[in-house]
């Protein structure tokens, strides 16, 4: 899996988006830097999560039991989005 290839770093991106009626869509972008590991490792989560290892740790989120917990792109687009909402309201 990618042999010889020295630069592994790499960036995990999650998009959430919201349209209102009439109104062109918004996205928020949450990322998550982090590296493709060298092989395959672990069998937890799906996609990706067994060569993405996040930065700061030395295993891949295939690795990880709590990996739902532990992962972070997801949660800040979310967050974004719910900072927009909340906004929006006032």
């Amino acid at each position: 899996m990618m042999e010889g290839i020295e630069d592994r770093q790499c960036t995990y991106k999650s998009a959430v988006a919201y349209c209102e009626l009439g109104k062109k869509p918004i996205s928020f972008l949450g990322e998550e830097k982090g590296r493709v590991a060298e092989k395959i490792s672990g069998s937890y989560g799906f996609g990706h999560d067994p060569i993405f290892i996040p930065e700061g740790s030395n295993k891949t989120y295939g690795e990880m039991k709590n990996a739902d917990e532990v992962k972070q792109f997801r949660r800040k687009a979310v967050l974004k989005l719910r900072a927009y909402l909340l906004k929006k309201k006032k």
